[in-house]
């Protein structure tokens, strides 16, 4: 089990959900929860 997503693994999934995201987007999505500033999330 995976312990981080990364923008590019979050637009994969998003994709799979039949939505579109701009890499704007995502990287938006990434900062507003990325505390560490490590660009990507991490999961405990």
């Amino acid at each position: 089990i995976p312990d981080s997503i990364t923008t590019k693994e979050l637009g994969t999934m998003i994709h799979t959900l039949g939505l579109n995201s701009t890499e704007a987007e995502l990287q938006d999505i990434i900062s507003e929860v990325d505390t560490d500033r490590s660009t990507s999330i991490d999961f405990p």
